[in-house]
């Protein structure tokens, strides 16, 4: 864990996967625990800021160059909406989180740190074994529909940003964040340690996380 400096008031909390790490149990228990359209305490925003799988995508992809989604001032004018909300009540904490968000290109990664900025953010990855992430990629491109042999498979998959060696470093770079934490969840792991973890570095109150919370996708 990294930390800058502690002066601003507000903290947000973005967590950025990458894929496959957890993520969907994560947002899952985000949502249900502290998801709201409205602004509140501990927010984790939903509505059209939530994508079917339950994270922020449609506020991560904007960000990014990917064809029918790249559009960074939409991505600028979602986000600022966001924090404008969190201007005019009494949010103390607001959780951001997509995977989505390591396909975002450095100018526009330092256009979120524009919009967020003064507030105190707090940038978040969750990394798991690199051949387990790999396997569940290649699972999920069978799923729909490749056809790839196992060896051109993971060729493409090892040139997503997601599992670059440069992932943290450009991030941080970009985005500037005042604290910076890496959870870590290998095989031993019980199935609620990266709730917990991710509750206790952030400061949220665990108490939610019950069974149901405990789905297995992408871990």
């Amino acid at each position: 864990m990294w930390k800058r400096r502690k002066d601003a008031s507000t903290e947000v909390i973005l967590h950025v996967g990458p894929h496959k790490t957890g993520t969907t149990s994560l947002q899952y228990f985000l949502k249900k625990c502290f998801g709201a359209k409205d602004p509140q305490p501990i927010w984790f925003p939903t509505g059209d800021a939530i994508g079917p799988a339950g994270g922020h995508g449609p506020l991560a992809l904007p960000f990014s160059e990917i064809k029918g989604y790249a559009d960074a001032k939409k991505g600028i004018k979602q986000l600022q909406d966001i924090v404008s909300s969190c201007n005019m009540s009494s949010v103390q904490k607001l959780i951001i989180s997509s995977e989505d968000f390591v396909w975002g290109i450095d100018k526009n990664l330092e256009m979120i740190r524009d919009v967020l900025k003064p507030r105190r953010i707090h940038l978040i990855f969750t990394i798991n074994g690199l051949a387990r992430r790999l396997l569940s990629h290649y699972s999920s491109r069978l799923q729909f529909g490749h056809t790839d042999d196992l060896e051109s498979s993971l060729t493409k998959i090892m040139q997503q940003p997601g599992l670059q060696s440069n992932i943290f470093e450009r991030h941080i770079k970009a985005i500037e964040p005042d604290e910076t934490s890496v959870i870590c969840i290998d095989r031993s792991a019980q199935p609620d340690f990266l709730l917990c973890e991710f509750a206790k570095i952030c400061g949220l109150p665990d108490s939610g996380i019950a069974p149901e919370f405990l789905i297995r996708r992408n871990r």
